[in-house]
């Protein structure tokens, strides 16, 4: 077996890969970050936070960050699916071999994987994780306070960015200032979520709140996926695939609540 034909089994399989995992960079402007607090709370400005890439230089490593690469882990299905239909080895194998349904298998086998690794990588919180205390104009009151404080400090600055077009600055134009900001809301959205999950929650706040947990968890996900897109293509296919939906989710969010955040001002008036 010469490393030629080892070189030549895996160059195979990454074209293999490259046919189903068909990446596209047609970035466009899509919903905004935009939880907002627009009447009745004082402002209290602010930003700090703590890098998770610390250090003069920012390491853009998918394992290191996560864990795993979800390319190679893609790879390795592919790898070990063809494995097994060429018991052979190298000797048995020929591109030409690899039929449609061989290629429809290997991506419902390697989406499968990438899916279930995803959803374990995702910080997702339930109702049972928050600090719930009954309702009160007092409790109410301090936490629309404590939400507003952690928002201004943490997420404010960001409220005009599109990650889908910093993405794109990063990747495409190598804009080093898109890929700081990407990296500042990624430090900043995981201090707001340690933030925010210690808050007290009125017992009629609690779905909404855990709706803000978790779409800023998922937002901050996309956000890390966008930026290791070099390093790992599979995730950063994955989080530009669900771009769209979440933007969908984001803005309905957003209405929900500032639709219950008026109705508690005008209430308090």
């Amino acid at each position: 077996m010469t490393m030629n034909r080892v070189l030549s089994w895996f160059l195979a399989v990454f074209l293999i890969l490259g046919s189903i995992f068909a990446l596209s960079f047609v970035f466009a402007f899509s919903s905004k970050w935009n939880f907002s607090f627009e009447n009745g709370v004082q402002e209290k400005p602010g930003y700090y936070a703590e890098s998770i890439f610390s250090g003069p230089t920012a390491e853009l490593d998918a394992e290191k960050i996560f864990g795993e690469n979800l390319t190679e882990r893609a790879l390795n299905t592919a790898l070990s699916y063809l494995m097994v239909k060429n018991p052979g080895g190298l000797s048995e194998f020929s591109t030409s071999t690899v039929t449609d349904f061989d290629k429809g298998k290997i991506r419902l086998l390697a989406m499968a994987e990438i899916y279930n690794r995803a959803n374990e990588e995702l910080r997702q919180y339930s109702e049972s994780e928050l600090l719930t205390v009954p309702d009160s104009p007092a409790a109410v009151k301090n936490y629309l306070e404590s939400l507003k404080e952690i928002s201004d400090n943490y997420l404010e600055r960001f409220r005009e960015s599109d990650l889908e077009l910093l993405a794109f600055e990063a990747s495409k134009n190598n804009n080093d200032d898109a890929r700081k900001e990407m990296i500042d809301f990624i430090d900043a959205s995981g201090a707001a979520l340690g933030e925010m999950a210690k808050i007290l929650v009125p017992k009629s706040w609690a779905v909404f709140h855990l709706g803000y947990l978790n779409l800023t968890s998922e937002t901050r996900y996309t956000a890390l996926g966008f930026l290791l897109f070099e390093d790992d293509p599979v995730r950063g296919n994955l989080v530009f695939n669900n771009y769209d939906y979440l933007g969908y989710r984001l803005d309905a969010f957003n209405k929900d609540f500032q639709e219950k955040f008026q109705e508690y001002f005008k209430s308090n008036q």
